[in-house]
């Protein structure tokens, strides 16, 4: 009998740790991930926070609905604004952009279970959570 191959779901999806390479540099951090095989527009669910970060990638490898996923408190503070994720070939890149450029890092980040949604106007960006936009003061006449 064959095995039933179960739709792909975020929600319900077992989770193991991603393995990624850490780099410390002057200015900025790197995370790197090998990944073979995953579609950028599909695949890979992200969200950073100045103190957080978090990164999904669904393993097509294996017919199990499987994810594999990192979510951290950062070790210091990062510039949102000018940190990146680069979703190449084979490979995810995580480009942070130190707060106070500075300071050393020993390492990412200490894992955490869920990634903290900031209050709304905080800097964070995402390719799945979305915040609103604090609500602009009418002006007075």
């Amino acid at each position: 009998m064959a095995a039933e191959i179960k739709e792909f779901d975020w929600e319900t999806a077992e989770r193991v740790e991603l393995k990624a390479s850490f780099i410390s540099q002057m200015d900025l951090v790197f995370l790197n991930i090998s990944f073979k095989g995953y579609k950028k527009d599909e695949d890979v669910r992200y969200a950073l926070s100045a103190d957080e970060f978090l990164i999904e990638v669904r393993d097509r490898s294996t017919k199990e609905n499987r994810i594999h996923r990192k979510c951290v408190t950062l070790e210091k503070r990062v510039n949102v604004e000018q940190s990146q994720v680069k979703f190449l070939y084979d490979v995810i890149c995580i480009q942070l952009m130190k707060q106070d450029k500075n300071e050393s890092w020993n390492d990412f980040g200490f894992d955490i279970s869920n990634f903290n949604k900031p209050q709304p106007g905080v800097d964070m960006k995402s390719n799945f959570i979305t915040i609103e936009k604090p609500a602009e003061p009418e002006p007075e006449e």
